[in-house]
């Protein structure tokens, strides 16, 4: 299939990352103390160098509500704060075939530069496993493939596939992805089998540096009206989760989409790592400088690093960063990360002094 080229008028305009999520990388730059110049090839590295005018262009992005193809991760733990940069790569095309195409060379890209290439062999069975062959099967993708993640200054790299849109399909693919992924894929087969009547796949992944510490996952949504006990998971029990939850959302009623779970089994062992529930801030309603302060006062409660981000409430305060998730995870020794996740919401820029 050919790839269109971009001439003319295309080349005039501003670079994507500069001009659509350039504030978004301002946040990042305060925050983490990584040079603009290294954030930026990081995102170009995720976006899949988008070239200049992508933004005018018709493709589309489920990774964010408005369309916005990035997000900045906080994550707060025990004794430091981990930055990441997640991204939907070749989200310029509006075409799921050309997608598919060219996700393979930005998934590989993806890992060279996570000097992850150990986990080269995993991704590539786990993207053939979760995309059909068939080119007319792979429209139903119109919001994208794949998403990828680098972790800022350390090595390791994430990719999640996307789901299909037949949600009892899903959980089929997802069952025989782990079987044929995990040594003893039986605690995973486990939590499918408890999660599918009431649950529907969003996407899966794989994250790490290599097979030895990396991690396949699984991400979920309700289907119906369920508590995290009813998962049949224990740390989804343990009452720091309820409590979290309970803070933000408060007595105000939310949609079964609002709250995304996941877990987390070892690529060495299949044992089940960890948890997380990320909490949708389209249902909180939290301003950018809520949730910061929030995610502040979680960390302070839960014993974690405070997450570094006072000294970009000048650029916080504009507008055009806002907060697509908060979440909370716990891992099998007890241990939690505080995770808010900040997307660029329009292209207007607040000027340093």
């Amino acid at each position: 299939m050919n790839v269109p080229h971009y001439k003319g008028s295309m080349n005039q305009s501003k670079p994507y990352i500069s001009h659509y999520v350039g504030d978004l990388l301002q946040v990042a730059q305060h925050v983490s103390g990584v040079k603009m110049s290294k954030l930026d090839e990081t995102c170009q590295i995720l976006l899949h160098r988008p070239p200049d005018g992508a933004g005018e262009l018709k493709g589309q992005s489920g990774l964010n509500w408005n369309g916005s193809p990035l997000q900045f991760l906080i994550s707060a733990r025990n004794k430091d704060c981990i930055f990441r940069f997640i991204g939907d790569p070749v989200f310029f095309h509006s075409d799921p075939i050309t997608r598919f195409e060219e996700s393979i060379a930005a998934l590989q890209s993806t890992l060279d530069a996570g000097n992850a290439a150990a986990l080269r062999d995993v991704c590539m069975r786990s993207f053939h496993h979760a995309f059909p062959r068939d080119p007319e099967a792979l429209r139903d993708f119109s919001h994208g493939i794949i998403w990828l993640a680098l972790t800022l200054d350390q090595p390791g790299a994430a990719a999640y596939f996307l789901s299909a849109p037949d949600k009892s399909a899903g959980w089929r693919k997802a069952y025989d992805w782990l079987y044929t992924l995990l040594p003893h894929p039986e605690e995973a087969h486990r939590v499918i089998a408890q999660l599918k009547s009431r649950c529907h796949l969003v996407f899966g992944g794989i994250e790490g540096r290599n097979v030895e510490t990396g991690r396949a996952k699984l991400y979920w949504r309700l289907s119906e009206p369920t508590t995290p006990s009813q998962f049949g998971i224990t740390m989804y029990n343990d009452p720091t989760i309820a409590r979290f939850l309970g803070t933000i959302m408060k007595d105000h009623p939310y949609s079964l989409y609002a709250l995304t779970f996941s877990a987390g089994f070892s690529l060495a062992t299949g044992e089940l790592t960890d948890i997380k529930v990320d909490l949708s801030n389209r249902s909180a309603n939290l301003s950018v400088i809520e949730a910061i302060e929030h995610a502040e006062l979680q960390a302070e409660t839960l014993g974690l690093q405070r997450p570094p981000t006072r000294g970009s409430f000048p650029i916080l305060s504009g507008g055009s960063v806002s907060v697509g998730f908060i979440g909370l995870g716990l891992d099998c020794q007890g241990r939690h990360r505080l995770n808010t996740y900040l997307y660029q919401s329009h292209a207007e820029h607040v000027k340093e002094k």
